[in-house]
């Protein structure tokens, strides 16, 4: 299933049996993989200097 929505947050409860993949920009994220089952995790956009962007990277 396939939802073009924008929204200002996620809160998302991760779980082996829901399987949840992010895409984005033509990337899949299969982010179940990367955290333990029924952790929350929280989504949201966020604007940041372009100096932490260059000595941090993009994602925080």
């Amino acid at each position: 299933m396939d939802v073009n929505l924008s929204v200002k947050d996620i809160y998302w409860t991760i779980s082996n049996h829901m399987q949840g993949i992010i895409i984005f920009q033509h990337q899949q994220w299969s982010i179940y993989k990367d955290y333990p089952d029924y952790s929350i995790v929280h989504i949201s956009i966020q604007q940041q200097p372009l100096w932490r962007v260059l000595r941090l990277g993009q994602c925080l």
